[in-house]
């Protein structure tokens, strides 16, 4: 059983009754930490932990029901609730079988889903928008500034954070879920950006956008930053639409367009990733504790063939699935990777990795 017990003071580890020679199995920093009470921090590391790759190994498919793959879909423990594009939200105990849960009056599809403790947030077209605590109940989010395309939504930094693609631009925040508030200091940096993408971590905040677009807040969006050296491009998108960011828990940084992708450790020098041969169009980029996953479609560029790469540190990838049929979801956990290969006339399959 691995056992994570943070970096402390001698004088806070003694308050967790730890005592000289104790082992603790750091598995974000893939540490084997022994507490010696002398040592500053208490820890001293004495080993490297050896952490299997998630997305390495795959399952045979099974057919599942028309109904999946989710268009997206978050994992709190215990159950998984996700999208469709059929306007529902639906939930599941394996990734694989779905039950509807819930569906708005709205004629429109929801975009994107995010959860900070039993609260979850999912958020769509035409500023719909609904709350949940629990993940069974939902209550539509009747707050002004909700309008316009809800294209995306995470939690970090204590705040949700809401990307508006289109008129009008910008990013909303809130602490509940109820409550929002445009974020005036994102309006005055980009008062015209169709926001595709905001990742929040340790006070910082990235935003990709149309056109190339990308900003970075260091002070958790009081104020912003234009990237303008090394961003990913996508050529069959002319200027380029950054779509794709995530951050590991040691620092890294890796943003995407569909068609490439950069990392960085700092979030403001951004170096580009060359990507195996036959990764065409990325369709998802997940960070999961000790791996970056992405799923993609084949070399040809189109939706006929796709497949899976994983990596360790963001710069050197390996293929792990494909090309096949196209990849056309990925849902993560910190154990379990579920995709999805297949169309509506044809059925899909679903394929499951654990560590």
């Amino acid at each position: 059983m691995n056992i994570k017990l943070p970096y402390g003071t001698s004088a806070e580890n003694d308050q967790l009754n730890l005592q000289p020679g104790f082992l603790s199995v750091d598995v974000e920093r893939k540490a084997i930490r022994l507490f010696d009470g002398v040592t500053q921090g208490g820890f001293e590391v004495v080993g490297v932990l050896a952490m299997p790759k998630l997305g390495l190994n795959w399952s045979t498919g099974s057919p599942v029901a028309n109904q999946f793959p989710m268009s997206g879909a978050i994992h709190n423990g215990s159950k998984w609730i996700g999208f469709n594009p059929d306007n529902s939200l639906y939930t599941s105990t394996d990734g694989v079988n779905w039950t509807k849960l819930f569906t708005p009056p709205e004629a429109t599809a929801f975009r994107e889903i995010a959860l900070n403790g039993n609260i979850w947030i999912a958020v769509g077209n035409s500023g719909m928008a609904y709350r949940s605590v629990g993940g069974t109940s939902w209550s539509k989010i009747t707050d002004t500034d909700i309008t316009g395309t809800l294209f995306t939504v995470t939690y970090g930094n204590g705040y949700y954070w809401v990307g508006v693609w289109g008129s009008p631009y910008g990013i909303l925040r809130s602490t509940d879920g109820i409550n929002w508030s445009r974020v005036a200091s994102y309006d005055t940096a980009n008062p015209s950006g169709t926001v595709g993408c905001i990742t929040a971590a340790d006070n910082f905040v990235f935003v990709g956008c149309a056109g190339n677009i990308a900003h970075m807040s260091s002070n958790n969006g009081a104020s912003w930053t234009a990237l303008t050296h090394n961003l990913p491009t996508d050529s069959s998108l002319g200027s380029g639409h950054i779509l794709l960011a995530t951050r590991s828990t040691a620092g890294r940084w890796i943003i995407g367009s569909q068609r490439g992708l950069s990392y960085s450790d700092d979030g403001y020098v951004w170096v580009p990733i060359t990507l195996p041969v036959g990764v065409s169009r990325i369709a998802k980029l997940h960070y999961v504790k000790t791996n970056w996953i992405i799923t993609y479609y084949g070399p040809s560029g189109t939706s006929d063939q796709g497949g899976v790469a994983v990596s360790e540190d963001g710069v050197n990838w390996e293929v792990t699935y494909g090309p096949s049929l196209p990849v056309s979801t990925l849902y993560t956990n910190n154990t379990q990777a579920i995709i999805a290969t297949g169309d509506p006339t044809d059925g899909y399959q679903a394929f499951v990795s654990e560590r």
